[in-house]
Parts: C-alpha cells; sequence; structure tokens
C-alpha cells in the first residue's frame, strides 16, 4: 500500500516538474513568433516610405507602435507619413513623441512649424520656425524657413498693390478687316468691350503702338474673404491710321470667397472705348465665376457673364446688344508638357432696338491652349482657336442668314529678364470664313510687348 502511494506521488511529481516546461516553450514560440511578424510589418513599412507609399506606412507603423511607443524614428516617420496623408493633428502628436525622447530634434522642430503653417497656426509656426533659426543648420535649411515666414507675414497682410505697366508694337497685315465685332484682350485683366470696325476686301498692313497701364488693389477681408479692384488704361495708336486709334478705361471690382478646394467670386465691370478720339462704348458686365479643383493634377475654372453695350453717338445706337456667355474650362499642369487647358464658351447676343439683321446671334468658341518653360526664363505658348457665329436674322442685301467661322492660332515666347521685367513676342494668324463674301479675309498679326510689374 505504501510503496503504490509513494508511486502515485513520483508519477504525479514528474508531471509537474515537465508541465512548466512545455508551457514556457509554448510562450517562447509565440513571442518570437509574434516578434518576426512584428519586425516584418516594420520592414515592409520602411520600404512602403522609401517608396512614398505613405497609406501603407501609416497603417503598417501604426499597429507596430503599439508596442514600440518610444521609438523616435518610427514615430517621425509616423508623423511625416500622416503630413502627407493630411491628418495634421496626428502629425503633430507623432512630432510631440519625438521631442519627448530627443529635445534637440531640429527636423522634428522644422516638420512641427511646417505643420502648423498648413494648419494655419502661424503664430505657433513662427515661434517654432525661429527657434530652429537660432540653431546650427544648413544654409538651404535657413533660406527655406525665411521664405515660410515671409509667407506668415503675407498671410497678416491686408493690402495688396500690384502696379504693371506694357509698352508694345503690333503689324497687322490686314488692317482693315475684323470679323464684324471683335472681343478685345488686353493682358489683365480680359475687358469685355467690343469694337466694331469697318471691313473693306483691300489689305492695307498697319502698325500701331501699344501702350497699358494696369493698378490691382487686392484687399483681405478675412482669411477666406477678399476683394479685388483693377483699373486699366490701354491705347493703340496706329502709324498711318489714326481712324483706328483705340482707347479703353476699363474698371472692374471682384469679391471673392475661398476654400481649400474651390474659390467663388462675382464681379462687376465698367468699359469705356473711344475710337479715333471720339467716344464709341460704354460697356457693363456682371459676372460669376468658380474655380476649383478636381484632383491633385486637374483644376476647373467656369464662369457666367453679362454683358450690356451701349454706343455712345446716336447713329450708332442700333447696335446696342446684350450678350450672355457661359464657359467651362479645365486646366492640367503636368511635368513633361507643361501646362494645358481646354475650354468651351457658349454665347448669345441679342439687340437693344432697331432693324438691324447684324445684331442677333449665338457662337461657340473652342479654345486649346499650352503653356511650356523651355527653361526658368524661356516659356512658349501656343493656342488654336475656333469660333462659329450663326446669325438669327436674314441679311436684306444677300437673302440669307449670315455664318462665320474663324480660326485663330498663335505662337509666342515670354522671356523673363527678372523678377519685374520680362519680354512677351507672338505671331498670330487670323482666317475667318463666311457665307457673306465682305467678311472673308484672312491676317497675320506679330506683337512685341515689354512688360514690367512692380
Amino acid at each position: 500500500m505504501f510503496k503504490e502511494v509513494r508511486k502515485s506521488i513520483l508519477f504525479f511529481g514528474r508531471i509537474f516538474l515537465i508541465l512548466p516546461i512545455f508551457l514556457i516553450s509554448d510562450t517562447i514560440d509565440i513571442e518570437i513568433n509574434n516578434a518576426i511578424s512584428s519586425y516584418k510589418q516594420y520592414i515592409d513599412a520602411i520600404n512602403s516610405y522609401n517608396e512614398k507609399d505613405y497609406k501603407s506606412t501609416y497603417n503598417g507603423l501604426s499597429l507596430y507602435l503599439k508596442d514600440n511607443s518610444s521609438n523616435k524614428r518610427i514615430n517621425f516617420i509616423l508623423g511625416r507619413s500622416a503630413f502627407e496623408l493630411k491628418r495634421y493633428k496626428e502629425a503633430l502628436i507623432s512630432y510631440e513623441k519625438v521631442l519627448l525622447e530627443d529635445p534637440n530634434n531640429n527636423r522634428a522642430y522644422l516638420e512641427m512649424a511646417k505643420t502648423y503653417f498648413v494648419l494655419k497656426k502661424y503664430k505657433k509656426a513662427r515661434k517654432q520656425f525661429n527657434f530652429i533659426l537660432k540653431q546650427e543648420i544648413p544654409d538651404i535649411v535657413r533660406s527655406n524657413i525665411e521664405k515660410f515666414i515671409q509667407k506668415i507675414d503675407l498671410q497678416k497682410k491686408k493690402h495688396f498693390l500690384k502696379k504693371i505697366v506694357i509698352f508694345g508694337f503690333s503689324y497687322d497685315t490686314n488692317t482693315n478687316n475684323n470679323a464684324d465685332k471683335g472681343n478685345y484682350t488686353i493682358y489683365i485683366p480680359e475687358l469685355s468691350s467690343s469694337i466694331e470696325l469697318s471691313n473693306n476686301k483691300e489689305k492695307v498692313t498697319g502698325k500701331a503702338m501699344l501702350s497699358t497701364v494696369i493698378l490691382n488693389h487686392k484687399y483681405k477681408v478675412k482669411d477666406n474673404i477678399s476683394s479685388e479692384n483693377n483699373l486699366v488704361f490701354y491705347s493703340q495708336n496706329h502709324h498711318n491710321n489714326h481712324e483706328k486709334d483705340i482707347g479703353v478705361i476699363s474698371v472692374a471690382t471682384t469679391m471673392s470667397y475661398l476654400q481649400s478646394k474651390y474659390k467663388v467670386s462675382m464681379g462687376f465691370s465698367y468699359d469705356f472705348v473711344s475710337l479715333d478720339n471720339k467716344s464709341y462704348i460704354k460697356s457693363y458686365s456682371i459676372v460669376s465665376m468658380l474655380n476649383k479643383k478636381l484632383s491633385n493634377n486637374i483644376g476647373y475654372l467656369g464662369y457666367l457673364k453679362y454683358n450690356k453695350q451701349l454706343f455712345v453717338d446716336k447713329i450708332n445706337q442700333t447696335k446696342d446688344s446684350n450678350t450672355i456667355e457661359l464657359l467651362n474650362s479645365i486646366i492640367i499642369p503636368t511635368k513633361l508638357y507643361g501646362t494645358n487647358s481646354l475650354a468651351l464658351i457658349l454665347g448669345k447676343t441679342y439687340k437693344e432696338n432697331g432693324v438691324r439683321t447684324d445684331i442677333n446671334k449665338y457662337y461657340y468658341n473652342i479654345k486649346l491652349s499650352n503653356s511650356y518653360n523651355l527653361s526658368k526664363s524661356l516659356i512658349i505658348k501656343v493656342k488654336l482657336n475656333q469660333n462659329i457665329i450663326k446669325y438669327k436674322d436674314n441679311d436684306v442685301n444677300f437673302i440669307k442668314k449670315r455664318d462665320d467661322k474663324q480660326y485663330n492660332s498663335s505662337l509666342g515666347l515670354v522671356k523673363l529678364l527678372n523678377k519685374n521685367l520680362s519680354i512677351d513676342t507672338n505671331i498670330q494668324y487670323i482666317k475667318n470664313k463666311s457665307n457673306h463674301s465682305p467678311f472673308k479675309y484672312d491676317k497675320y498679326i506679330l506683337k512685341t510687348n515689354i512688360i514690367y510689374n512692380f
């Protein structure tokens, strides 16, 4: 009996001695497997970061840091990934963890300052930037920080005044011919006025001196609300044909509301045009505009505009008109092929009074343009434009409605001499087809402008 009890005690004793060894062995295997899995997760996340796959990096390191919360290198990479994913508050938390472990980490201070800047917490951003400037840092880093501080100062600034002066020369191979009414455009901003010049089958070359003065004032009401005012003086003086001399005074004011991905504007403009030193047209416009970022590489610009033209002298008052115009355009900037844009303009013009048959019309205009930087200081610009105009009334002289098709192409070069001075040269070819023979013509226009802004 005693022997059997003794055997039982020895048997169970051995089991209790061996069992912990098995349990400990299993625990060690689990811990080793977890460590291997965690390390692999860490390596995958670092590889993703090197490949700029910030989403995978963020997801991987967020799990890894549950057991490695004080790793300053991982916290920094997690902060950079969060910043690129626009998780700015989480980025700040990661940078703060880095600074808890390493209070002298200038890179973490710099990234934190940039994050504050993006969040528009300019006071905190400036404080961080100023702290870094007191340290020993590379000159290129110091220069970049100073640019950030300048941007912060601009954000606090309320009034902005830009002045532009343009002097130019124009050579026209067929100055007697224009497509009835031509929209007159000068640099910035676009004028709403139209001018009507006589048409003549005979080709006559013309030379003109061009001059423009632009005053642009912007007032920032709030960070996302601003008002902009433009005053433009323009003159075109012909060498031997002063009856075609043009003068324009344009006044425009616009209110804008800005968000991160779009800008909404509402503006009003008044243009006064003189021809041959005589009052010619008064023009009023109201325009609503939308700029929207559709994606990182695609932008949208659209507007709806109403324009009213009133001729000053009684002889031409039968030409008074109203125009409604809608524009939709897509802008695609690329690294390899420059900035490309495609625009479609739809418009309708109708007369105020009278019996003229050359006022009521509708039109559509397709514009394609490309701007490409050949170098830092040389830009090439290409524009293609097709404008189709259909008149609604039968012309008594031709016993049919008038249809015009205008093709316009231009090639230009802009040379930046310095930050204030540039030279703009372009050659333009215009061909106007019409079922009314007096309006058929083609021409070349060469323009060169010296542009100074200050």
